[in-house]
């Protein structure tokens, strides 16, 4: 009679034989993906912004408090238009937007939607600015806004 076929189970077992018998190195892959994320960063971080913003809030006995809290977004116009979190922003009585170069701006919220947790604000702008079409695919894409320390620091360490 014939040789017995194989099963999916039987192949499975043979490849985790095949990679304990040799070690793996990830090394080149780590390596290919840092850059690409790298200098995807690079291409979108002009556009990206730091956002501060500030609340009141009432306290269990009932007195207004001041709140703050911080976040990003990103320029997808060069006109002044920004997308952030809903989060970010909901209920502010003050939004300030600090760009990449420093510059900051105050901000209006233009539109609001907590139920999908995103928000466009717009900032007056006496020059245009910088933006990244790929910024708004990206982080589309990716449906988080990311920090923008941490993409400085990211890009600091290549």
């Amino acid at each position: 009679m014939g040789s017995r076929p194989q099963f999916i189970d039987d192949l499975a077992r043979g490849a985790q034989d095949a990679a304990a018998s040799q070690p793996l190195d990830d090394t080149a892959l780590l390596d290919a993906y840092s850059r690409t994320v790298i200098g995807a960063l690079k291409r979108v971080q002009q556009a990206v912004v730091f956002i501060s913003v500030e609340r009141e809030f009432v306290d269990p006995r009932g007195a207004r408090r001041p709140a703050g809290g911080t976040g990003s977004g990103f320029i997808f116009t060069p006109d002044g238009y920004l997308l952030t979190n809903s989060h970010v922003v909901h209920g502010a009585t003050r939004i300030t937007v600090t760009l990449a170069d420093g510059g900051r701006f105050h901000a209006d919220l233009v539109g609001d939607d907590p139920g999908s947790d995103l928000a466009v604000l717009r900032i007056g702008s006496p020059e245009p600015l910088r933006m990244s079409n790929s910024a708004s695919r990206a982080t589309c894409a990716s449906g988080k806004l990311r920090s923008p320390s941490a993409i400085r620091w990211a890009l600091r360490k290549r």
